[in-house]
């Protein structure tokens, strides 16, 4: 309303003001639309490893890098924050969580996700360590799909990492393209890409899931969670009157089901593109980049020896 006044009346007009009038104008108006107001959901969860979010996140994708994380809904304790040249492929994904099971001697109660075909693996993975338990949540009740945006601890804590870390990525990587040192439509530049700042990436993404796990978490009004360190409402329960609810697994099993997962190389590339980069970094007396500004000149460099190659 303030802003048809504004631009079809030219009345410029708080929304204060305007909303008194309209309690005396139109007070069934204003009624029936506070009964059709969004209510926020309020989120429950009794413990660690009750329940789990897991989903990909897909903003640098453009420039090479696929991220993908796991949230413990109770404790909000980041459980994995992974950086590679996909996040779709079943495999792959499915190492991160094979890994986590073997972190944590164990599988959760209830695992979240979308509906993307990524999380195949993952489904049979925990569908089956679950089969033959008897609570109400086993088996197939184990795992639940639905849309991405209402996989809401996962998708909020995106929000947090992109403007706790990610933003800087995402605009050097926009800066590189646009200023023509990167084309990312192409394959062997997006390579390169990944040999100079998939370390980088992922020393990141470590140090900012492990600053989160360790800060404190203030109360909410949408949620009956307990507020406090995401790690000490992790890994004691205890002090908020409730208990581990992970299920423990022989470690045979999970070992026997390696052979369906894929674990990628330290740089997400493929071999062919390492041994080529390598041979150049020994040519030019080249080292792995520390910083972001190092890895940009690393990058240029790298691309320059595979174009001197190629001549």
């Amino acid at each position: 309303m303030c802003q048809r006044l504004q631009r079809y009346h030219h009345l410029h007009v708080n929304r204060e003001t305007v909303s008194q009038f309209l309690q005396v104008l139109d007070p069934q108006g204003v009624e029936a639309r506070k009964h059709r107001r969004f209510r926020r959901r309020m989120y429950f969860n009794k413990g660690p490893h009750y329940l789990i979010h897991i989903d990909g996140y897909d903003k640098l994708k453009p420039y090479g890098f696929a991220i993908h994380g796991a949230i413990d809904g109770f404790s909000r304790r980041i459980l994995w924050l992974e950086v590679g040249p996909t996040n779709n492929d079943p495999k792959v994904v499915a190492q991160y969580f094979v890994d986590y099971i073997q972190q944590i001697k164990g599988v959760p109660h209830v695992i979240r996700t979308d509906r993307g075909t990524e999380n195949t693996l993952i489904e049979d993975i925990q569908i089956a360590f679950r089969y033959y338990h008897e609570d109400e949540r086993a088996g197939f009740n184990s795992f639940l799909y639905g849309k991405s945006t209402s996989n809401q601890r996962i998708e909020r804590w995106w929000g947090s990492m992109r403007h706790g870390s990610i933003d800087f990525w995402l605009m050097l990587f926009k800066d590189m393209r646009d200023s023509g040192l990167l084309d990312n439509s192409s394959a062997w530049q997006l390579e390169c890409m990944r040999f100079s700042f998939t370390g980088l990436l992922r020393a990141e993404l470590h140090q900012v899931g492990q600053l989160w796990n360790e800060h404190h978490i203030r109360p909410c009004r949408n949620t009956v969670a307990s507020s406090g360190k995401p790690d000490e409402m992790y890994f004691l329960p205890e002090l908020y009157d409730t208990h581990d609810f992970k299920h423990n697994v022989p470690m045979t099993d999970v070992e026997a089901v390696q052979g369906i997962c894929v674990r990628l190389d330290r740089f997400g590339c493929s071999e062919d593109f390492v041994e080529v980069a390598e041979f150049v970094m020994q040519h030019k007396g080249l080292v792995m980049p520390h910083t972001p500004q190092e890895g940009v000149r690393f990058y240029l460099d790298i691309k320059e020896g595979i174009l001197n190659l190629a001549r």
